[in-house]
C-alpha cells in the first residue's frame, strides 16, 4: 500500500512540473509574440514614413537630382533596417550592455527620421547597465516606440528640440526615462491609446514594470523595471 502511495505521489508531481512547465512556455509564446507585433508596427510605421518622403522627393525633382534623392532614401531605409535589427537580435544574446545598446539605436532612429535635418538633438545619458536579453529586448523596443514618436510628432510646427533617453539603477529596479522637450502629448491621444501607446503600456506590463506619463514642457515616460536578484559569486 505505501508503495502505491509513493507512486501515486511521484505521479501527481510530475503532473505538476508539467503544469508548470507549460505554463511557462505559454508565456514565452505569449511574450515573442507580443515583441514580433511590436517589431512589426515599428517597421510598419517607419516604412510607410520612409515610403511618404520618398514620394515626396521624387515630385519634387528631375532626373539628375533623382539618383541623389535615392540615395538619400537609402541611406534613411539602411538606418531604418539598424533599427530593426538591433532589437530582433536581442531575443538570441546573452546578457547586454542596455546604455551601449540605447546609444546606438538612439543614433540609428535619428538618422532614420531626419533628426539633425531638423535641428532635433537625440541624447542618452546615464550609467552602463548590463541586463539579460530578453529584459533589454523589451526595455529597447519601448524605448525605440516612444523616441520614434516624439521624433515624429513632438514637434510640429516648430523648428527643433530634444529628445532625451536617460538609464539608471536603484537596486532592484532599472529606471528608463524617454522624455522630449516638445508640444506635448494631448489629452486626446492620451485618451485614445493608440498602437504605439498601447505596445508600450503592453510591453511594460508584461515585464512587470510601472509606468509613468508626465506632461510638462514637453513629455516624459517613466517605466520603472525590476530586476533580477544578482548572484552572488561563492567563494573557496
Amino acid at each position: 500500500m505505501d508503495g502505491e502511495t509513493d507512486a501515486t505521489t511521484d505521479q501527481m508531481r510530475e503532473i505538476v512540473r508539467l503544469q508548470a512547465e507549460n505554463a511557462g512556455l505559454r508565456a514565452d509564446v505569449e511574450r515573442k509574440e507580443l515583441l514580433l507585433r511590436a517589431l512589426a508596427h515599428q517597421a510598419g510605421s517607419t516604412s510607410a514614413g520612409m515610403a511618404s518622403l520618398l514620394a515626396a522627393q521624387l515630385r519634387q525633382t528631375r532626373d539628375p537630382v533623382a539618383r541623389a534623392t535615392l540615395e538619400l532614401t537609402h541611406e534613411k531605409l539602411a538606418a531604418l533596417a539598424r533599427v530593426q535589427r538591433l532589437l530582433a537580435g536581442q531575443a538570441t544574446l546573452g546578457p547586454v550592455d542596455l546604455l551601449a545598446l540605447l546609444r546606438t539605436l538612439a543614433t540609428a532612429l535619428g538618422d532614420a527620421l531626419d533628426a539633425r535635418a531638423r535641428h532635433i538633438q537625440v541624447r542618452v545619458g546615464g550609467l552602463g547597465v548590463v541586463v539579460p536579453a530578453a529584459l533589454a529586448s523589451t526595455a529597447a523596443l519601448i524605448a525605440s516606440e516612444l523616441a520614434a514618436n516624439a521624433l515624429r510628432y513632438a514637434f510640429r510646427g516648430r523648428p527643433g528640440g530634444t529628445v532625451e533617453l536617460l538609464l539608471r539603477r536603484e537596486g532592484s529596479v532599472l529606471h528608463l526615462c524617454v522624455q522630449d522637450d516638445g508640444v506635448g502629448l494631448s489629452d486626446k491621444t492620451l485618451k485614445q491609446d493608440g498602437t504605439g501607446l498601447w505596445l508600450v503600456r503592453s510591453l511594460a506590463f508584461e515585464a512587470g514594470a510601472t509606468l509613468t506619463i508626465r506632461r510638462e514642457a514637453g513629455t516624459a515616460f517613466h517605466i520603472a523595471f525590476p530586476l533580477p536578484a544578482r548572484r552572488e559569486s561563492g567563494g573557496s
